[in-house]
C-alpha cells in the first residue's frame, strides 16, 4: 500500500504524470533493486494497482464538481424564489425589475462567455509530454438562457405562493380576505414575464394565473379547492365572472 501512495501520489513518485524519459530513469533505477525479471514482476501489479486507484479518483473528483452544481442551482434558485415571493407580494413593479436587472447583470456576462465556448468548444491542453490535445467541452455547457432563467424565478415563485397560500387558507392560518388582498398585489406580476417553454399562443398573465391557481388546490387539498380560489380571483378582479 505504501508503494502504491509512493507511486500515484503527485508530490512522491507521480509515475503515470511524470515525462517519459524521467519514468524510464525510474524503472531503470528501480531494476538495480531486483534482478530484471523480478523488479517487473513487483513494479507490474503495483502499477496496475495505482492506475486503478488514480482513475477511481479521477471519476469521483468529476461526480463532485457534477454534483456540486446539482445542489447548487436549485440551492440558489430557492434562495432568489424566497426574495422574489416578497418582492411580489409587498414590493413594485420597479423592485422586481430592480433585483432582475442586477441578477442578469451578472449571469449575462457569464452566459456570454459560456455561448462563445459553445460556438468553438475545443479547448486546448498540453500533456506532460508536450503533446497538444484538443478537447470538446460542448456537452458540459449548456446553460439556461437569461430569458429562460427569469421565467424559472418567476415560474417557481408562483409555484410557492400557491401552494402556501393553498395550505395556510386549508389549516386557517390566513383568512380569506388576506388572500383575496394577496391576490390583488400578485395581479401585476401576472404579466411580466412569458411562460418559461415559451409558448406564445398563451397570453403572459393566463400562464402565471393557471400555475398560481394550480398550486393553491395542490396545497388547499380540498374537493372545492378551485371553485374556492375561482371566487377568491373573482373577488380580487383577477377575473370576470
Amino acid at each position: 500500500d505504501e508503494f502504491i501512495t509512493l507511486l500515484k501520489e503527485k508530490h512522491l513518485i507521480d509515475y503515470f504524470r511524470v515525462h517519459s524519459e524521467l519514468k524510464e530513469a525510474f524503472i531503470e533505477g528501480f531494476r538495480f533493486g531486483y534482478e530484471s525479471r523480478t523488479a517487473d514482476l513487483v513494479l507490474g501489479p503495483h502499477v496496475e494497482k495505482a492506475a486503478g486507484d488514480i482513475g477511481a479518483d479521477m471519476a469521483d473528483e468529476f461526480v463532485k464538481v457534477i454534483d456540486e452544481f446539482e445542489r447548487g442551482w436549485p440551492r440558489v434558485l430557492k434562495d432568489a424564489v424566497n426574495i422574489f415571493v416578497t418582492l411580489i407580494i409587498e414590493g413594485s413593479y420597479a423592485d422586481r425589475e430592480a433585483f432582475i436587472k442586477h441578477s442578469m447583470e451578472i449571469y449575462r456576462e457569464k452566459y456570454k462567455k459560456t455561448a462563445a465556448i459553445n460556438k468553438n468548444p475545443t479547448q486546448m491542453a498540453y500533456t506532460e509530454g508536450g503533446t497538444l490535445l484538443h478537447l470538446n467541452v460542448h456537452a458540459v455547457l449548456t446553460l439556461p438562457t437569461e430569458a429562460q432563467f427569469k421565467a424559472a424565478i418567476y415560474h417557481n415563485s408562483f409555484v410557492a405562493m400557491g401552494d402556501e397560500m393553498g395550505k395556510n387558507y386549508r389549516h386557517n392560518l390566513i383568512k380569506r380576505d388576506a388572500v383575496i388582498e394577496r391576490l390583488r398585489r400578485i395581479k401585476p406580476a401576472f404579466k411580466e414575464v412569458i411562460e418559461p417553454r415559451g409558448n406564445k399562443s398563451k397570453s403572459k398573465w393566463w400562464y402565471n394565473y393557471v400555475e398560481l391557481r394550480k398550486h393553491f388546490v395542490r396545497g388547499y387539498q380540498g374537493s372545492d379547492g378551485s371553485s374556492v380560489f375561482k371566487s377568491m380571483a373573482i373577488e380580487a378582479e383577477i377575473i370576470g365572472k
